[in-house]
């Protein structure tokens, strides 16, 4: 039923999730992975924030559209994405997530992006 369906998505995103971290990290880099099932309404902004926010400071990352079903927030979504940094400094302590570093737009995304689409996008 549509329970078991929604149990096997989650299940199917959450492996990609880990196969794509811990493939980065065998590979010598961090990445993010950021599943967009829709781009319609608060659920699909809420999925983009839990993804994207805890993994801003990864060097690359991967937003999958696959399956996605449409929406309006594609706009949204490339506003945060284009955030520049202006300004770094570096810490007199050393923070232990960035070595010290920083920088002034907060939350601003500096590595690289992948979007994987399929024909069901």
């Amino acid at each position: 039923g549509a329970e078991a369906d929604k149990l096997r998505y989650a299940s199917w995103e959450w492996k990609t999730r880990e196969a794509a971290k811990s493939l980065a990290k065998k590979a010598g880099f961090t990445v993010g992975y950021i599943h967009l099932q829709s781009m319609s309404g608060a659920k699909a902004e809420d999925s983009f924030v839990r993804s994207f926010y805890p993994d801003y400071d990864k060097q690359a990352l991967i937003i999958d559209v696959r399956h996605n079903t449409g929406g309006n927030i594609d706009s949204w979504i490339l506003d945060v994405l284009q955030r520049k940094a202006w300004l770094f400094w570096e810490a007199r302590a050393t923070n232990i997530t960035t070595g010290g570093e920083g920088w002034d737009e907060q939350f601003a995304f500096r590595g690289h992006i992948v979007v994987l689409i399929n024909e069901h996008t």
